[in-house]
Order: C-alpha cells, then structure tokens, then sequence
C-alpha cells in the first residue's frame, strides 16, 4: 500500500484496503499511505483516504480526526500547498483551530514543519489561514525561531 500511496495509485491502494479491511494493523497501513501522499503531494489520494474521517458537518472528532492532522503536518513539512489547501480549505477545521491564538491541536506544527524545511509558499499560505509565525509550541519554539536557526532568510521574511 505504501509504495502505491507513493505514486498515487487510488486503484490499488482500494484494492489492498477491500483485501485488508479486517487484518490487524489494518488502519497502521492506511495511515501510513495516506501521510506518504501527503508528503508526495497526492491530493486525491489524501482526500480517499480521509474521508471517512469527516462528520456530516464537515468537523473532524479528536479521536478519529489525528490521521487528519497528520496529514496536514506532512503536507506542511514536505511544502506541498496543494495539499494543504485541499485539506484546510475543504474542511471545517475552525472547529480545532483557533486563528486568534494560532491554536491548532495544542501547537503550531504545521508552521514549524514549513518554517524548518525552507518552504516558503507554505508558510506563507498557513500564515493567510491565520498561523503565526510568533506562535510557541509546547517545547517553547516558534516557526520563526526555528526558521532563523536553520538559517532561512527567506522564511524569516514572512
């Protein structure tokens, strides 16, 4: 499943899915295709493959909403804004974020993980959705401090 969720290959990753459905380690496997398509920039795929995640109105639950949150984590840590745009854009994650304290979980890891990795149209789009590059995480960083640590000029300038 994984090296499918590398290339993107819906077919055969539902394939796999209706073969596995009742193995152990079953969510494990799709959990880890789906972070894999985030980090490749596969939005379909991520989308597939959280979409049984989202209540009617569009909110994602805390228990089965963190494979949700993963994946914008690993879309923001490989800079993938087509990813990030389809899950933020296309859900109601106000309901777990909140802009006026750049609260998102508890922490600003989206912003870090693009911050760190030198991906500046990501940093920029998830600043547009309200992320805060002064926000501190529970380890006392911030996006800006870990930007300028790394040494990236171009994101510290966001």
């Amino acid at each position: 499943m994984q090296q499918a969720a590398e290339r993107g290959h819906w077919p055969i990753i539902e394939y796999l899915i209706s073969l596995n459905s009742r193995q152990r380690g079953f969510f494990f496997d799709q959990r880890e295709a789906c972070l894999t398509a985030a980090a490749r920039g596969h939005v379909s795929v991520v989308l597939r493959l959280t979409s049984r995640l989202y209540a009617s109105d569009g909110s994602v639950g805390y228990d089965t909403g963190d494979l949700f949150f993963r994946a914008i984590d690993a879309a923001a840590e490989a800079g993938r804004c087509e990813v990030l745009s389809a899950l933020i854009d296309g859900m109601n994650v106000v309901k777990y974020f909140d802009p006026d304290h750049g609260i998102y979980r508890g922490q600003c890891q989206p912003l870090i993980f693009a911050a760190t990795g030198r991906h500046v149209p990501a940093v920029e789009y998830l600043i547009k959705k309200g992320f805060r590059m002064d926000e501190v995480d529970e380890e006392g960083n911030t996006p800006l401090l870990m930007a300028a640590m790394h040494g990236h000029a171009n994101v510290v300038r966001c």
